[in-house]
């Protein structure tokens, strides 16, 4: 029985030496990650939802502001998910 015992005692022992090894995987948000990536996203929703609207609400055909401003709600939502996926990317990297 002591050899098992003492085989399972080197075991674990292995396994701890192994974990304090591994490098540290837990990512860190601080609070200005926290509110850059919250303002990005608050701003591509409302960016998309006034694309939306746009599409959706106002009669055609439409003159040229509603469609350029429906044009610029549409490039500024595309780009607020670009920088969320980069934000979160350059987190995880």
């Amino acid at each position: 029985m002591s050899i098992l015992s003492d085989s399972v005692r080197h075991h674990s022992e292995e396994l701890k030496m192994a974990e304090a090894n591994k490098p540290a995987t837990a990512i860190t948000l601080t609070p200005a990650f926290k509110l850059i990536f919250l303002s990005v996203m608050f701003l591509t929703i409302v960016f998309l939802s006034i694309s939306c609207f746009m599409t959706l609400a106002v009669a055609h055909p439409q003159s040229e502001e509603v469609r350029s401003l429906g044009d610029k709600c549409a490039t500024a939502w595309q780009m607020g998910f670009g920088a969320i996926v980069g934000l979160i990317g350059g987190k995880v990297v």
